[in-house]
């Protein structure tokens, strides 16, 4: 019955999640094991978009951290058409900012930066939405991304006083500190 109306079923939506959020926290440590949670979760999607769509980013993440832009596009395109959730076209935003500032497709950048940042004006309103620490992480690396992708752009135009600025818009809160997926260990002598 419930599936008669369009609404996903507990059930996947759990398992959905989950492996999203195994995909999400793996992105920096093992990208094999981030991409195998990423594509079981695309591929068991019924009927929870939203989850296909965060699945869709992270696949995306993890064609773009192999340098195979086409695919990383396409799922980040992709994800237009699977939700309308703030946070996952935003990602899709970035995703897309990324692939475009390394592709040298300038435009492009500054149409999705554009977009990222309308973006972020409407979850700022509207910032009690989140309120999911998955999600609020999420979020907090999105803001995170979008300014270090932006810095990165106007590093390599020699813009370093936008740069900076870029950078210095970045804000360290609880989750973003707590979240080991951003920290780098050297390797071992």
């Amino acid at each position: 019955m419930i599936s008669c109306v369009g609404t996903a079923p507990t059930k996947e939506v759990h398992l959905i999640d989950s492996l999203n959020q195994v995909a999400y926290s793996y992105r920096y440590k093992d990208l094999d094991s981030s991409c195998h949670a990423a594509t079981q979760a695309y591929g068991k999607v019924n009927l929870y978009s939203q989850g296909k769509a965060e699945a869709s980013n992270n696949l995306g993440f993890c064609a773009f951290m192999r340098m195979d832009f086409e695919k990383a596009e396409k799922f980040h395109k992709d994800v237009y058409s699977l939700t309308k959730n703030e946070l996952e076209l935003l990602v899709a935003d970035i995703g897309l900012m990324k692939i475009y500032q390394r592709t040298a497709m300038n435009k492009e950048f500054y149409d999705y930066r554009n977009s990222a940042i309308r973006r972020m004006k409407r979850i700022d309103e509207e910032n009690n939405l989140f309120v999911d620490r998955h999600e609020s992480a999420r979020l907090d690396y999105a803001f995170t991304e979008f300014f270090i992708v932006s810095a990165v752009y106007y590093y390599y135009l020699q813009q370093r006083t936008e740069a900076m600025a870029s950078l210095n818009e970045i804000q360290l809160n609880e989750d973003l500190a707590t979240d080991t997926c951003l920290l780098y260990t050297s390797p071992s002598p």
